[in-house]
């Protein structure tokens, strides 16, 4: 979020899109860009690993949500029922439970969970999360991120790997956003000169 103010504060523009890793898939953060009427192309970590998740049969991933009957069903074709609302205080979540009804006589109970049900718990912001999926997986949604490979990944390979900037020199927060500062005064002026130089190419 305050990177974005600072953003649009430094040019003057309105950002309409973001293109983020999943470092920055918060549901504080889907939330606020929902308020704020920008498009979101924020990959959750769950989503870059769902293949991965999809191989493990009784992940939360493999139990599909009916909206319209509001519960889970299991991969055993059981179903998990709405079960009240809680309140996690540590990660400021408000969460709605569901809870399985045929556990005890289910075959697959020991694969699936240790307690006397399989719970399964929803972040009410949870659509905020499968929007943003559904973006990344449209085609276009595909097209427009795979511009962010081009746009940052180069920056940081350039200053790592190029100028051998692998690690900050000085201590504490100030000083290492001064150093910093001028890591990324540095490489935009190297950006501006190549762009001066292929100007005059082309004139």
């Amino acid at each position: 979020m305050p990177l974005i103010n600072q953003v649009e504060q430094n040019t003057g523009n309105r950002i309409e899109t973001v293109l983020a890793d999943s470092g920055y898939s918060s549901y504080a953060n889907y939330e606020w860009l929902d308020e704020q009427k920008k498009t979101a192309y924020i990959p959750d970590q769950e989503y870059e690993h769902r293949d991965k998740l999809k191989g493990e049969p009784y992940d939360k991933s493999n139990f599909i949500y009916q909206p319209e009957k509001d519960n889970y069903v299991c991969p055993q074709g059981k179903d998990l029922i709405f079960s009240g609302v809680t309140f996690n205080r540590k990660r400021k979540q408000k969460l709605r439970i569901y809870k399985g009804t045929q556990c005890s006589t289910c075959p697959a109970k020991i694969q699936c969970t240790s307690a006397n049900a399989r719970q399964i718990n929803q972040d009410f912001r949870e659509p905020l999360r499968e929007r943003a999926r559904n973006l990344l997986d449209s085609p276009q949604g595909k097209f427009i991120y795979k511009k962010r490979m081009n746009m940052i990944e180069p920056i940081w390979g350039n200053i790592k790997f190029n100028k051998l900037i692998t690690m900050f020199h000085l201590r504490g927060l100030d000083k290492v956003n001064g150093e910093w500062m001028l890591i990324a005064l540095a490489n935009n002026i190297q950006k501006l000169m190549v762009r001066r130089e292929k100007i005059k190419l082309t004139i």
